[in-house]
């Protein structure tokens, strides 16, 4: 935003009143805003001016008499300058005393006929004076005449003209003060009008709604606002203005309108809206207003299996890769047991890629080795390798499946290397202990228990079975992130149609920010769509403490305890 005075670049919040100097076309007050501003705060006040300044009028004043431009034997002299001011005195000096003079006075303003002014009228010139000083309560006028006239009995004044010689042009004071105003949003007819002199601030009422009803500030573009200040008697007044703008982002952090997530069970994402920038002089961010469209798809599944979230801190975990598989033994209630359609499996990678498969095989004698029930396959794609954080490795079965009995997850790589993470306790009538076997041949040994080493320990899973019922819509909520790395989380709710509209009851109250992020957080499978953001924030001053810097920070890395299988030879 810029504010210029007269095409001076200014202060858009001075604070203080300023003098300024209201003569021929007033003053002229532009706002520029760009196409992401918004005002959000607009006033003007007029007031009596400050201090003792002289007005330096536009144009000087013209004289002109009876004998052309000479000063000699004249009967009369007018004085025009122009523009309507405030005549306060007018002297004028002869070049010697005479008797019986007097001096008539006449003012005319536009295209009036000269009249007489309030006050004086005229005086007569003592015989002994070369210099007489007229002075008015309130003239008002854009020019004066002097008339030289003959003084009868009791020194009035007659109409009967004499001449006389002037020293120099007569002196002139003008009142100081600006005197009845009006404003105008151009190039529209003016919406405010004072008369006469404000005899203390006379705030302008409803500004910004007077702007965005005459401009439609709404529209998304470049905008400037003009205000011009005139003045039907020229002088200073007092100038005090505040205008405020807000930013408007129209997208998110990436550049796009629209985001569309895949939300796993209990699956959250953060999407960035706003980020200062890594500059000591940036500003401050107060959030005003968030909008956006939402909407999401359930995913008609359900949890079957799901570990408690306090089993999933990182302790132990089991060593996949092709020469070595890993297997966890289920058992699941008849009512959870039908149609399951995959499962995930809590792991860390600890290659940059990995592919392989993960089969659900019938139990035989406490071994995987019934009937193959149904298999998915997976392929991670991980460039950080060792950096990732703990997922759920999720895999779709290639058909639904009704589970009939115990059976083993049994998870194979055919490249790269990941952690089937453990965690305890486990409930022995659903899971059993993790199981594992070396592959070196291809046809796979025996399956060795972990039972010995981790009696509590099991393969962290979940298992998906479909689901025809209702489910919970993902949930929303700002996060406001302070210089200082503090959070503050705001929630909010679409309306039934998806739309949402927020604004803070105070908007004064909300902290200052160095990030924006919204997130998007859902107990069931989901794909959320947000789109049309709009995201309003005003500029706050920069902290005094430039030390912090709130930025994107991997989270600390903690390797799990890998359970490497014992050397085993082929079928043992």
């Amino acid at each position: 935003m810029e504010v210029l005075l007269d095409d001076a670049p200014v202060s858009a919040t001075p604070g203080a009143a300023q003098t300024v100097l209201l003569d021929g076309e007033g003053a002229r007050l532009v706002v520029r805003l760009g196409a992401d501003e918004e005002l959000a705060v607009a006033t003007l006040s007029l007031s009596p001016a400050a201090g003792d300044q002289e007005p330096s009028f536009a144009s000087a004043p013209s004289f002109a008499t009876d004998q052309g431009d000479s000063l000699a034997n004249i009967q009369w002299i007018s004085v025009d300058w122009g523009s309507a001011r405030t005549l306060e005195s007018i002297a004028p000096s002869f070049t010697s005393g005479a008797a019986a003079l007097g001096v008539r006075v006449r003012i005319a303003r536009g295209a009036s006929q000269w009249y007489t002014p309030p006050g004086p009228t005229g005086a007569a010139v003592p015989d002994t004076e070369t210099t007489v000083a007229l002075s008015f309560p309130d003239a008002v006028a854009d020019r004066v005449m002097l008339e030289f006239v003959e003084t009868g009995a009791e020194s009035v004044l007659t109409n009967t003209f004499t001449s006389v010689s002037l020293t120099g042009n007569p002196v002139l004071d003008f009142g100081r003060e600006a005197k009845d105003f009006e404003v105008a949003v151009e190039p529209k007819r003016a919406f405010f009008t004072h008369a006469g002199l404000p005899a203390a601030s006379v705030a302008l009422p409803k500004l910004l709604e007077t702007l965005r009803e005459q401009l439609e500030l709404e529209v998304l573009s470049e905008v400037e606002i003009a205000l011009s200040v005139g003045a039907g008697v020229a002088g200073f007044v007092g100038l005090q203005w505040a205008f405020v703008r807000d930013r408007i982002a129209r997208e998110f952090a990436d550049g796009e309108t629209s985001q569309t997530l895949a939300l796993d069970f209990g699956g959250s994402a953060e999407l960035p809206l706003f980020k200062r920038p890594d500059d000591d002089d940036a500003p401050l961010a107060q959030l005003r207003s968030l909008e956006l469209d939402f909407g999401f798809e359930p995913v008609r599944e359900r949890l079957v299996l799901d570990p408690d979230p306090e089993q999933l801190r990182e302790g132990l975990g089991e060593l996949v890769e092709p020469l070595f598989d890993a297997a966890q033994r289920l058992t699941l209630p008849t009512a959870d047991a039908s149609e399951l359609v995959g499962v995930a499996l809590r792991t860390r990678a600890l290659s940059p890629t990995a592919a392989g498969r993960v089969e659900l095989i019938a139990d035989l004698d406490g071994a995987p080795a019934g009937e193959l029930l149904a298999r998915g396959s997976f392929a991670l794609d991980n460039p950080e390798g060792t950096r990732a954080v703990p997922r759920w490795l999720s895999v779709d079965f290639e058909a639904p499946v009704v589970l009939e009995g115990p059976a083993w997850l049994v998870a194979h790589l055919d490249s790269g290397q990941l952690v089937w993470l453990l965690g305890e306790p486990r409930d022995p009538a659903v899971v059993g202990p993790p199981h594992y076997r070396r592959n070196d041949t291809g046809t796979g040994g025996a399956w060795l228990s972990r039972e010995a080493r981790n009696p509590t320990s099991w393969g962290l899973t979940r298992v998906r079975a479909l689901e025809a019922g209702p489910s919970t819509p993902p949930a929303l909520s700002l996060v406001l992130v302070a210089h200082d790395g503090a959070e503050t989380l705001i929630p909010l709710t679409p309306d039934a149609s998806g739309q949402l509209r927020w604004r803070p009851e105070d908007p004064d109250a909300v902290s200052a920010t160095s990030a924006i992020h919204l997130r998007v957080s859902s107990e069931a499978a989901a794909t959320v769509t947000l789109t049309n953001p709009t995201l309003t924030w005003r500029e706050l001053p920069p902290p005094a403490d430039t030390d912090v810097v709130v930025d994107d920070v991997l989270p600390d890395v903690v390797v799990p305890d890998v359970l490497i299988p014992d050397a085993l030879t082929p079928g043992s």
